[in-house]
């Protein structure tokens, strides 16, 4: 579920290692065809999207209830950041 305008640049060098290219889109998604040159000011590693992930898990973790309740929830918050298979 990316809160992002996504990318549909088949073309760019880069497409395989941004997030806004390989992140599974949402129900109601926008897009934009982004130029690409050397340096897209558009492009966001994927590392970026992880690190959002990663932050969202640990406040789910640090929340303190029962593990089986903690799974339940990260399984389901998971399920939100599908990326598209490279």
């Amino acid at each position: 579920m990316p809160d992002i305008t996504m990318c549909l640049n088949k073309g760019c060098k880069k497409a395989k290692k941004c997030y806004r290219f390989m992140v599974e889109p949402d129900e109601y998604q926008s897009y934009s065809h982004f130029d690409y040159k050397e340096d897209c000011k558009y492009y966001m590693p994927l590392e970026v999207g992880m690190t959002k992930y990663n932050a969202i898990m640990s406040k789910i973790i640090k929340k303190g209830k029962p593990v089986a309740e903690t799974l339940i929830e990260m399984l389901d918050e998971a399920g939100k950041y599908k990326i598209k298979d490279q």
